[in-house]
């Protein structure tokens, strides 16, 4: 579960709220929860790998993310605080060097 909302452009003040308000629900499930707030790429990365190393043992899962997207010729990404798109060319630039998860 990621929930980013402090965007240097474009903040958003619902994630937090919506992702604690999910985690309290998934929790009273039974399910264990991987919360990151405000993730960075790596933090962002480093959540999904780990989440789906457990995984691999056998369960179900559910991703969450509550922030910014976009997409780009039929394609979804999840922006990570700290990135820094002004145009469409960047997306694709930052795609390749691992800035943006898709």
């Amino acid at each position: 579960m990621i929930d980013n909302g402090a965007y240097q452009s474009g903040p958003l003040k619902n994630p937090v709220n919506d992702a604690d308000d999910m985690s309290d629900a998934l929790r009273g499930l039974g399910f264990q929860v991987n919360k990151r707030t405000n993730a960075s790429q790596e933090e962002m990365e480093d959540a999904i790998f780990s989440s789906s190393q457990k995984l691999k043992m056998g369960g179900v899962g559910l991703f969450y993310f509550a922030g910014h997207g976009v997409q780009l010729s039929g394609r979804n990404y999840l922006i990570p605080v700290g990135a820094t798109i002004r145009v469409e060319r960047e997306v694709k630039w930052m795609l390749l060097n691992g800035f943006v998860l898709m």
